[in-house]
């Protein structure tokens, strides 16, 4: 799964940022009192960072939104893969086999299909369980479950990671292609167990 290591806006530092996010948005404004923001670094872009705004007036589910920031263009993410897309033209991006893997855990944590995301797990402690588990059964699954690691890089740059993922109730095991423009594949999708006691994974504040 992907963690972002936040760090808190400054409260002054917000009103500039919410009346520049604002610009782009359609159907709801921040509230630049109100919305608390915080950032995280992200080592495959040099001049981007990822924000987080929260308007802590709304009530739940808190109206929330992220975004893909530098301060001359940003993209607010929208669970496509576009936002992060048109950055990666930009920023530019910079992936190699040190930070490919966190690049991927990213990506799924922000992008999701047509039927849900696939979330990226590299021990079974990461999968949302529904109720008590037994130990043997969490045992199990950890004896099958590795981190996500580079499985192979090809001479022109893409990158292959071996990764374990949920989609809805199952677990998958797949290769993540991750070319050095940041698109991202998937290949040999191999189905792992299904019908897990686990809680649907679910898009927050997506409206």
């Amino acid at each position: 799964m992907f963690y972002p290591k936040w760090e808190e806006i400054d409260p002054e530092e917000m009103p500039p940022l919410v009346n520049q996010i604002n610009r782009e948005l359609k159907d709801r404004q921040f509230d630049a009192i109100s919305t608390l923001g915080k950032r995280a670094s992200l080592p495959f872009y040099a001049e981007y960072e990822l924000l987080e705004f929260v308007d802590d007036s709304t009530s739940n589910p808190k109206f929330t939104r992220r975004i893909l920031y530098s301060p001359d263009h940003f993209q607010i993410l929208n669970w496509t893969n576009g936002p992060i897309y048109s950055v990666n033209e930009k920023a530019p991006i910079i992936i190699n086999d040190d930070n490919a893997a966190l690049y991927a855990k990213f990506f799924f944590n922000y992008v999701k299909g047509r039927h849900g995301r696939f979330v990226i797990i590299d021990s079974p402690s990461e999968i949302a369980w529904a109720g008590d588990i037994p130990e043997k059964g969490k045992e199990a699954i950890g004896k099958i479950v590795k981190p996500t690691a580079v499985s192979n890089i090809e001479e022109e740059g893409r990158i292959t990671l071996l990764s374990f993922m949920v989609f809805k109730d199952s677990l998958f095991r797949a290769n993540i292609l991750v070319e050095r423009d940041g698109m991202v594949s998937l290949s040999d999708e191999a189905l792992v167990i299904e019908g897990m006691p686990v809680i649907e994974d679910a898009v927050p504040d997506e409206g």
